[in-house]
């Protein structure tokens, strides 16, 4: 099963940076979760969390800790 990159940020020419995301298994509760969002997803390099903003009924923040790729 493969995964897919989620959050990675830009260079000025607008290519991914390698290792500023994490992986998410498509098929997976997260992955789910991420496609209902209504708002961006947002990092803290930090803490190394990412909120994102889901819509109503289940209006909820869901913060992961994730690995970077």
């Amino acid at each position: 099963m493969g995964t897919t990159s989620v959050g990675r940020r830009l260079d000025e020419n607008g290519d991914p940076i390698p290792g500023s995301g994490f992986e998410v298994d498509p098929d997976g509760e997260l992955a789910e979760n991420l496609r209902e969002r209504t708002g961006p997803l947002v990092s803290n390099p930090v803490s190394g969390e990412w909120v994102a903003e889901l819509e109503p009924p289940r209006t909820r923040v869901v913060s992961i800790t994730a690995r970077s790729i």
